[in-house]
């Protein structure tokens, strides 16, 4: 029975590498709205056929070792399946986390490069701490929901934190707009929708508004009439 151990592990090996080597019919049909380069950067990247290249060296070794010892069949098998994962898969991994955190990168450049004098900065929808240290500055951030816009047009009246204050639109000083980066599946939502925002610039599925905190607060009464309160204030330790 080990022998049948040994060539069904070989035949998973042999259907990785092979795999590997097929990466131009399949990474293709990688869709990823957050990368939608991954696919392309992948293959130009050349990791695949390293990949491809341990797996294949995995199986030579492992037929060449056949009649040796468990010990020494294992190792020349594993050896080449370790280099794989310190130099293919963690390179991979991290090629996926660069593009992942591109979009968000360029979208809070336009936010930095457009931002007016005491313009208040947020984020709706998909929420990414790293904003808060790509700005440099104190982010808004709340979720999609139809409360999400009550409390956004809420903090920015009357939220005091370290760092950043709230002011109402009716006081001196307070900006008439707001910059945000949503997403689209937020966009989509029809609490989100009809605010007339001034669009500065799209990044993967990231859009960058300014909108008329006018036309927020409107928003945000409509959907206070309909029942929706602002929470924002309630105890959530873990809102950014």
């Amino acid at each position: 029975w080990l022998g049948v151990a040994w060539a069904s592990t070989l035949m998973v090996v042999l259907l990785l590498a092979v795999g590997f080597w097929c990466a131009p019919l399949w990474v293709p049909l990688i869709t990823d709205p957050e990368m939608p380069t991954l696919a392309a950067d992948l293959l130009a990247s050349g990791l695949v056929w390293h990949a491809a290249g341990w797996f294949s060296l995995a199986v030579v070794l492992g037929l060449v070792a056949w009649r040796r010892t468990a010990v020494v069949r294992l190792l020349a098998v594993q050896l080449p399946l370790l280099c794989f994962h310190l130099a293919s898969l963690i390179p991979i991994a991290e090629l996926a986390d660069q593009l992942r955190q591109l979009p968000v990168r360029q979208a809070t450049q336009t936010l930095i490069n457009q931002q007016r004098s005491g313009e208040p900065l947020a984020m709706v929808g998909a929420m990414k701490p790293s904003v808060h240290f790509y700005a440099g500055q104190v982010i808004l951030f709340e979720g999609r929901s139809d409360g999400a816009l009550v409390n956004l047009a809420d903090r920015l009246n009357h939220e005091q934190r370290r760092g950043w204050r709230g002011v109402p639109l009716q006081s001196s000083g307070a900006s008439p707009t707001v910059l945000m980066i949503i997403d689209q599946g937020t966009i989509r939502q029809k609490h989100w929708r009809g605010l007339q925002p001034e669009t500065l610039g799209r990044f993967g599925i990231y859009t960058v508004w300014r909108v008329e905190r006018t036309r927020l607060n409107d928003r945000a009464a409509e959907l206070m009439s309909d029942g929706v309160d602002a929470d924002w204030r309630e105890p959530r330790p873990e809102r950014f």
